[in-house]
């Protein structure tokens, strides 16, 4: 194998590695933000209307779930990290 070729290789593996972190980063704060944010935006609620732990588990959910369209959306191409 030529020096060029393997400069090449190497060139390929670091642009490889480069878009799967892109891409995992992408990803993990694509369920992260929603579900955290969703609830700890229940727990303030729960706090503010005296309904523990109803929508704690509602921000919960609904987070979950609107990180679930993120990801799809993101596999399906929609995003390109």
């Amino acid at each position: 194998m030529s020096t060029e070729s393997r400069e090449n290789a190497r060139s390929h593996g670091s642009q490889v590695v480069s878009v799967l972190w892109r891409a995992a980063l992408g990803t993990t704060w694509r369920m992260a933000v929603p579900t955290v944010g969703l609830f700890l935006l229940g727990v303030w609620a729960d706090r503010q209307f005296a309904t523990k732990p109803w929508l704690m588990f509602a921000g919960l959910v609904v987070g979950i779930v609107f990180a679930a369209g993120l990801i799809t959306h993101q596999i399906k191409g929609g995003h390109r990290t």
